[in-house]
């Protein structure tokens, strides 16, 4: 895998600030008015903030929150996962807003629980499937493990099926 060096040192990027809070249990036993009641404090907590449910808003000088349903990337921001290229462009947008004196706060989510913004947000996210396809790039840095792994396990299944060859007996 090709390690690229960062135009910026990792140690001037800022960790963003990201609440977890509403995700205290598991979606699947917990009901969706409990987590819209969770969401509801949870606004109520930040009410000077704005409310963004998309990262291409934008409110001025205002302090934002910025809520999200995907957990992954909630928690690829939040361990500092540098080498994926849209992580690092979040922090490094995240480090030139907080540095020019923004709030951003990022918060989890549940999806399909009718939070009226998130539900936006999916739909919008629906539409684009039927957009043409691009040829834009996607950081391969994810895929180069799995590929390894599934290479190492075909090789192996016929490594293992190879009867004769005497490096079986081999010990």
């Amino acid at each position: 895998m090709k390690c690229s060096i960062l135009a910026t040192p990792p140690w001037v990027f800022k960790r963003p600030h990201i609440d977890y809070s509403i995700h205290q249990s598991f979606k699947e036993n917990t009901s969706p008015e409990i987590y819209r009641n969770k969401f509801f404090e949870f606004c109520d907590y930040y009410k000077d903030f704005s409310r963004l449910y998309t990262d291409d808003s934008r409110m001025g000088n205002q302090v934002a929150v910025i809520f999200s349903d995907s957990m992954s990337s909630l928690q690829a921001l939040s361990i500092f996962r540098l080498e994926i290229h849209f992580v690092q462009n979040i922090i490094k947008d995240y480090t030139h807003l907080t540095n020019s004196g923004k709030t951003i706060i990022l918060c989890w989510i549940p999806s399909h629980v009718n939070i009226v913004g998130n539900e936006r947000a999916d739909t919008a996210s629906k539409s684009a499937l039927s957009l043409p396809i691009t040829n834009m790039k996607l950081p391969a840095g994810e895929l180069f493990p799995l590929v390894s792994k599934f290479c190492l396990n075909e090789w192996q299944e016929i490594w293992d099926c190879c009867e004769c060859n005497k490096l079986h007996s081999t010990r």
